[in-house]
């Protein structure tokens, strides 16, 4: 039988170690694409020895004989998108337009958003406009429907003219859908500040969420940090500080050199793959933040969540799955992390799941895509999971505060890769604030590492 193929970069066979993935970003700037990239993955896999492929582009100039090649080998082509719905992404979902209407298999979109800061901004419209529905209309010419991850982007996608259940269907996030019809037991909440209690969150967040979260921290002082984007992993594994994008230093709760206290105390971590870190969470007691696969990580481990939803993003997906969240409105006007706990109804995300799973299988049926999930229920050992079962997780980031001259030069790929992200990221923010014409001498960005053109089997 013909694999699938997934639109993605995480080496889902665990093919790499840390250092591998660190060196070429195999985990798209951020850790939490492993969990419904593994996903979907899982769910797609129908044998030990069918993993889906994955490719990921920014451009290709052999697209028609790659289609050609994609259209003998593939039996569908999956793309478990995110936010996807946004102004820096649309050069690549220009080309995956050209692409999807070179092929003649079935093309689905699993789990697909709109990232907007407000309701206001979403109903104004966006330059993009015109992009989505160029992409949604190649996308429905392969598939019966698009995957969206909440009201919001169901919203946008009804302002665009294309109609709920039938054009799309909101379905959340696959990695919700990790563990199949039923989610662990969810433990209930400490009241010790000694708990073990994991925080996420990011250097740059809002004045509101940096209180918020701080007030978090002091209620539970001995709190680890997990970390998800690609800067605070290469702090960890290679020392190397994160790059500031506003004027405002990071708060103390997330790590931008080795001399923070957590960098110290060996209180914080990142995991590179969905199974060591959801085992990972198993030990912990609560988890709040404000990325959502930090989240979805500990809800999938039994451990209660609150979702810190800095933007609609966030929000929709804490709002479907009905993971308990703070908006930003509400740090606002003064909410207490105290209160927003007490007023948490930590089970609420368990009780409807089996409903929302359902809804995600039908979508897979109605795309006609082959899955794990016969007769609605989750086998409780999948093909991905016996494909797996030999292989050895790439090992949790832990602070490398002093590396030794061998140590240094093992990781040089990793310096060098960092390197050019961050020639590349700093070179972008300028040409955002130069005046036109005084950017042209500036070195373009590149798109993406040479090594993410190509299929990886």
């Amino acid at each position: 039988m013909k694999k699938a193929l997934l639109w993605s970069m995480i080496p889902l066979r665990n093919e790499m170690s840390a250092e591998e993935i660190l060196a070429r970003n195999r985990i798209g700037s951020n850790s939490g694409n492993v969990l419904f990239h593994t996903s979907m993955a899982r769910a797609l896999t129908l044998s030990p020895d069918g993993i889906p492929d994955t490719c990921f582009f920014a451009h290709r100039d052999d697209l028609d004989r790659f289609a050609q090649e994609v259209n003998e080998r593939y039996r569908c082509f999956v793309m478990p998108l995110a936010n996807a719905f946004r102004a820096n992404y649309m050069p690549r979902l220009r080309e995956l337009t050209r692409f999807i209407r070179k092929l003649r298999i079935p093309c689905v979109v699993a789990g697909v958003g709109i990232q907007a800061s407000s309701v206001e901004e979403l109903r104004r419209g966006f330059p993009f406009d015109e992009d989505v529905r160029s992409f949604m209309n190649a996308v429905l010419e392969r598939s019966a429907a698009v995957g969206v991850r909440g009201a919001f982007t169901a919203e946008y996608l009804r302002r665009l003219g294309y109609i709920e259940d039938r054009d799309f269907a909101v379905i959340g996030c696959p990695s919700m859908y990790s563990r199949g019809d039923a989610l662990p037991l969810i433990k209930p909440m400490p009241n010790d500040e000694n708990a073990r209690v994991c925080v996420n969150g990011k250097a740059d967040s809002a004045p509101e969420i940096r209180a918020f979260t701080m007030e978090g921290c002091r209620l539970f002082p001995n709190y680890t940090y997990v970390a998800q984007n690609i800067e605070e992993m290469w702090l960890l594994r290679a020392g190397l500080p994160v790059l500031p994008t506003t004027r405002r230093l990071p708060p103390k709760y997330v790590p931008a050199t080795r001399l923070n206290h957590l960098m110290r105390e060996s209180r914080a971590v990142g995991y590179l793959n969905a199974r060591s870190w959801i085992s990972a969470m198993v030990s912990a007691d609560f988890c709040f933040g404000c990325n959502i696969h930090g989240n979805v990580a500990a809800i999938l481990s039994g451990a209660p969540a609150l979702v810190l939803a800095k933007d609609l993003r966030v929000a929709e997906l804490a709002e479907y799955h009905e993971i308990p969240l703070v908006t930003l409105e509400e740090m606002r006007g003064g909410l207490r992390f105290e209160d927003a706990i007490a007023r948490a109804n930590w089970h609420s995300v368990s009780a409807n799941h089996p409903a929302r799973f359902r809804k995600f299988v039908n979508f897979l049926n109605i795309n006609n895509l082959e899955h794990i999930y016969v007769n609605g229920k989750s086998p409780s050992i999948a093909p991905y999971d016996l494909a797996l079962a030999e292989t050895v997780d790439p090992e949790p980031l832990l602070p490398h505060l002093h590396l030794s001259r061998s140590e240094r030069a093992a990781l040089r790929p990793v310096y060098e890769k960092a390197h050019r992200y961050y020639a590349d990221k700093v070179g972008g923010k300028l040409r955002e604030k130069l005046p036109m014409g005084g950017w042209t001498k500036l070195p373009a960005p590149r798109a993406l590492p040479a090594d993410g053109l190509s299929l990886q089997r």
